[in-house]
């Protein structure tokens, strides 16, 4: 088997801001992570990072597992 080529270019994912649905967001948000061939750790990092201002705010009212652990 031949090895899997890292993407030459790195798709950015989209920023969630609570007003779109979330299932387009997420749609997109693992259409990156897989073309970018992340792993759960760095998922978790970009997924973190992928909320704006308010809809940021739902990782803190989970809990911090939901800031450590990324689970779909």
């Amino acid at each position: 088997m031949a090895a899997v080529a890292k993407p030459k270019h790195i798709l950015k994912p989209p920023k969630f801001d609570g007003v779109k649905p979330f299932e387009t967001f997420w749609a997109q948000f693992k259409t990156c992570a897989e073309y970018n061939q992340r792993n759960r750790s760095q998922k978790l990092v970009y997924l973190r990072n992928s909320s704006d201002e308010d809809a940021a705010n739902i990782l803190w009212d989970y809990g911090k597992k939901s800031r450590t652990h990324y689970r779909v």
